[in-house]
C-alpha cells in the first residue's frame, strides 16, 4: 500500500514505527506513494484529463448548438 490506514491514533502511530523501523516496507511505501502521485499529477496524466475533460464540454456545446433552430 503507499499509505498508513488507520481506525485510532493508535494503530497510526503503530504504523508509524512500523516505517521507522523496516527499512524495506519504509521503501516500498515511499516508492508505490510516488508512483500514485506520478499517475495522477504527471504532466501527462495531467493533459490527458484535461483533454478528456475538454473533449467533454465541447460535445456537449455542439449537442446545444445543433438543438438551436
Amino acid at each position: 500500500a503507499h499509505v498508513i490506514v488507520a481506525a485510532t491514533a493508535r494503530e497510526f502511530a503503530d504504523g508509524i514505527v512500523r516505517l521507522i523501523r523496516n527499512d524495506s516496507v519504509w521503501r516500498n511505501m515511499a516508492s508505490r506513494g510516488r508512483e500514485f502521485i506520478v499517475s495522477v499529477h504527471s504532466h501527462d496524466a495531467v493533459y490527458s484529463q484535461f483533454n478528456t475533460v475538454l473533449d467533454s464540454v465541447l460535445k456537449k456545446s455542439d449537442r446545444r448548438a445543433a438543438s438551436r433552430p
